[in-house]
């Protein structure tokens, strides 16, 4: 039972990727790349996974400027659980970004 809910998922996130990364990724290669390791930013840019690296402002800055609009607001969920946040609740880091 267990394993037939890993390979579902296994196969929605090879599908979901190799859908939206369609021009840069061939499905062989998101198989590939999908072993389960954590790859860090530079790593998945490497790998042709993501566009471009950047922290939230910045990502905010380039949406505004693909969707010619002036402003942006960025509403967070009081409780919402992100990576960053777990994993600095996990290993008690203060906030890492610079």
């Amino acid at each position: 039972m267990l394993q037939d809910v890993i390979e579902r998922l296994f196969a929605r996130f090879v599908g979901v990727v190799s859908a939206n990364r369609q021009n840069v990724l061939s499905g062989l290669e998101v198989k590939t790349l999908a072993d389960g390791r954590i790859l860090t930013a530079d790593e998945a840019l490497d790998a042709k996974l993501i566009d471009q690296v950047a922290y939230l402002d910045e990502a905010v800055e380039v949406m505004k400027k693909e969707l010619a609009i002036d402003r942006a607001r960025v509403i967070t969920i009081p409780g919402q659980v992100t990576s960053n946040r777990t994993f600095t609740q996990t290993c008690r880091c203060p906030d890492l970004r610079p």
